[in-house]
């Protein structure tokens, strides 16, 4: 899987995310929920801030994600 980091594609989605719970509150539509995207040791997880719990979580298989930039540099930083 390649992974591309870049702002040189369009928007390509088509149908978006949403918490069940957020949605059963009246949150809808893009930027009512509080969701956060981000990689993980084994893929990349949708979760919800607001009710702290899992969307969903796309697993690459059994294929490494490349080492982060900054560790590899050396810079200091913070995974979150």
């Amino acid at each position: 899987m390649k992974l591309e980091t870049h702002g040189k594609f369009p928007k390509l989605i088509e149908r978006y995310l949403y918490c069940a719970r957020c949605m059963g509150e009246g949150r809808t539509g893009v930027g009512s929920q509080s969701l956060e995207v981000g990689l993980t040791q084994v893929g990349l997880q949708v979760w919800c801030a607001r009710h702290k719990m899992n969307i969903v979580h796309f697993e690459w298989g059994l294929q490494e994600l490349p080492e982060c930039a900054m560790c590899k540099a050396g810079v200091p930083h913070e995974h979150r």
